[in-house]
């Protein structure tokens, strides 16, 4: 029996190309912008049909941020005039991610016991889409989650918990999951690396100056580079922890990935080699 001919990949389609561009700027957050930017480039191949198929799939799967993707893809496949183009392009980056993942992956449920409807539904979306957008090798830890009254969520390393506050809930509960998988996976690093290669020389400024009205403390500081949002350069001085994940996958999960790739494409490739923990 023959053995499948293995086929090599174009030069612009390979991660360890790109990983070796980006190496000396990045460091240790070569590697996942290396995945990410290789995915652009073979997105760019990825039929409309495919695309439509594939975002299809992923909004009757439950997964978050897929609408305008799917309306975009649609209405190019229709051959429709004044389709924005950001919108197709990032409709077939994230058809190619998933595709490129395969099936998807078995999450536990961390929606059991939960008594609040509104937590339940955040969870099931939750699932969902770790489920669809991240890879086996990224570890996906069990959480507690807890609702609050006050207006932001956070996660809390020591307790590994999740706190979600009323607004927003599904995206802030993708958004807070990423710091459990970030901090118990030990990923940081990466990010840190990432964050330090686009700020360097950059001084730290207040949040609350940065994004004034949204109630960050006057110890909440950031270096804003040209981030798509100044909170994704937040410092965090004692902590593994960073807001480059987080904040990324909530945008994504909120349907905001053609701006992400649009205005801060670095930052699209750097979270999708993320999530397959490259």
């Amino acid at each position: 029996v023959r053995k499948p001919r293995k086929v090599k990949l174009k030069k612009e389609h390979d991660p360890k190309h790109w990983a070796e561009q980006y190496r000396e700027k990045y460091g240790a957050a070569a590697n996942p912008m290396g995945y990410g930017r290789a995915v652009f480039e073979r997105s760019k191949q990825l039929g409309l049909a495919e695309t439509v198929e594939t975002l299809t799939a992923l909004e009757q799967s439950g997964v978050s941020g897929i609408r305008r993707l799917l309306v975009a893809a649609n209405s190019a496949a229709a051959d429709a005039s004044g389709v924005p183009a950001d919108r197709v392009a990032a409709a077939r980056l994230l058809a190619q991610h998933v595709r490129l993942l395969g099936m998807a992956r078995d999450v536990p449920d961390m929606a059991k016991g939960t008594r609040s409807s509104t937590l339940k539904d955040a969870l099931a979306k939750n699932r969902a889409w770790w489920s669809h957008l991240s890879s086996g090798r990224l570890d996906l830890p069990w959480v507690d989650w807890k609702k609050i009254n006050a207006d932001r969520g956070y996660y809390s390393p020591s307790r590994r918990a999740v706190h979600i506050g009323p607004k927003r809930i599904a995206e802030t509960a993708i958004h807070e999951y990423a710091h459990a998988v970030e901090h118990i996976g030990n990923l940081a690093g990466k990010a840190k690396a990432f964050v330090a290669a686009r700020t360097k020389g950059e001084s730290l400024r207040r949040l609350a100056v940065l994004l004034p009205g949204h109630g960050y403390g006057r110890d909440e500081v950031a270096r804003p580079d040209d981030f798509i949002s100044p909170y994704i350069g937040k410092e965090y001085p004692r902590s593994d922890l960073s807001e480059v994940p987080s904040t990324l996958c909530g945008m994504i999960a909120d349907g905001q990935l053609p701006e992400v790739l649009a205005k801060d494409p670095e930052s699209a490739f750097f979270v999708l080699g993320w999530l397959v923990g490259s």
